[in-house]
């Protein structure tokens, strides 16, 4: 008897995208499985340029999500969420796609196939390439740096002919496949995050569990990046990224880390400063001073570390000293910065033996 499809959903959340979702949503009939059913849901955050209009005209298969407020990319993916467990309980995977990104064709089913090939996986990402440049990677999995930072790899470089299928870091919230049971126990993303770092904080939950990250570079998504998008909510990156140590690692860990992270700071505000940031980076640090933000945070830390099965000493072995980014290419950074926290990093690891 033929066995019955696997279903899955894919989630892309919008918030004035009209330009993008064309090419996005088609990509979607491009997955040419036939093993699988797909089921598409949209939350538009509030759009001022068509995008709802857009979807109901073009795309009628699509389900379309309309809160009244933009509740970002973190908050979006959530109520997406909450729209696929409530209505389509028979769910097993559920994808995440940026609507600036374009699946190329059977983008989904190598996904689907590794983790129902490896159950200690918990998410999988495609290999994700430039739009501009489709021979370009824009990255083959993400890492984590000790002080929180997430970074894409391989950026720009070449696609190798010899890619293989690898664990990663964590997968990108631009492109990554999960399963639905670990979304139902755990859920996806901190609702505050709003943006920026919301993928490594989950990849980090996950990861703390015991399961995997991996790229699958059979399947391959298209990018419309720019790196220097970011440092337009230089905020959010600032405040998110310090709150992935001050909730998932042990105070003695903390501890250690302190003086990287306090020399971090300092050339953070030097960093803010010349590129016309200062106020968001005394903004993420006063976030920090209201008690109420405290107490929310504490309230995560002491889940994460119910819920956690692995030590700092096993989970830290994956995260790196070295901030390798597109925009961050200057003598201060590869020749000072690198070396000395690649340095401290080393030293500090071997020293966690909790």
């Amino acid at each position: 008897m033929p066995q019955s499809p696997i279903q899955a959903a894919v989630i892309i959340v919008a918030h004035n995208s009209r330009d993008d979702l064309p090419a996005c949503l088609a990509g979607m009939d491009r997955w040419a499985g036939d093993k699988t059913r797909l089921h598409t849901v949209l939350v538009d955050c509030a759009s001022t340029d068509g995008s709802a209009d857009l979807v109901r005209d073009q795309f009628p298969t699509v389900k379309l999500i309309e809160p009244k407020e933009n509740l970002g990319f973190a908050g979006g993916n959530n109520l997406g969420w909450d729209h696929v467990r409530r209505e389509l309980p028979g769910v097993r995977y559920v994808a995440l796609l940026n609507p600036d990104t374009v699946p190329q064709p059977n983008w989904l089913d190598p996904l689907i196939d590794r983790l129902e090939a490896r159950p200690d996986t918990a998410t999988c990402q495609p290999l994700i390439t430039l739009h501009h440049q489709p021979d370009r990677i824009n990255t083959a999995g993400n890492q984590s740096h000790f002080l929180g930072f997430g970074l894409v790899t391989r950026c720009g470089e070449p696609i190798p002919d010899d890619l293989t299928a690898q664990p990663i870091g964590y997968s990108s919230g631009a492109a990554m496949l999960a399963r639905a049971d670990l979304l139902a126990k755990h859920g996806l993303f901190e609702p505050e995050m709003f943006l920026y770092c919301e993928d490594t904080f989950f990849g980090w939950k996950l990861g703390q569990l015991g399961y995997r990250h991996e790229l699958v570079p059979t399947s391959r998504v298209a990018h419309k990046f720019e790196p220097g998008e970011s440092i337009k909510h230089y905020y959010y990156l600032e405040r998110n990224r310090l709150w992935l140590p001050l909730v998932y690692y042990k105070r003695r860990t903390l501890a250690l880390i302190l003086p990287a992270a306090l020399l971090m700071e300092l050339g953070q505000a030097v960093f803010a400063l010349a590129h016309g940031q200062l106020r968001s980076k005394l903004r993420a640090l006063g976030y920090f001073l209201n008690p109420n933000n405290r107490r929310h945070l504490g309230e995560l830390r002491r889940e994460a570390q119910d819920r956690r099965t692995l030590s700092d000493k096993q989970f830290t072995r994956g995260l790196i000293g070295r901030i390798d980014y597109p925009t961050l290419t200057g003598p201060l950074v590869r020749f000072v910065a690198n070396p000395l926290f690649s340095a401290y990093w080393w030293l500090a690891r071997r020293l966690i033996f909790w």
